[in-house]
């Protein structure tokens, strides 16, 4: 099977203002493949 979607070292940081940052995710990987149900909750 191919791949639909591939992610390879997601980071994301969200500024809040006044030297504050959120940390939302760090070096996340995941593939979806052709046929495949994925649910993502969070």
């Amino acid at each position: 099977m191919s791949n639909l979607l591939e992610v390879v070292e997601l980071t994301k940081f969200f500024d809040m203002g006044r030297n504050q940052r959120v940390h939302a995710v760090e070096d996340v990987s995941l593939t979806v493949a052709e046929k495949e149900i994925v649910g993502l909750v969070g």
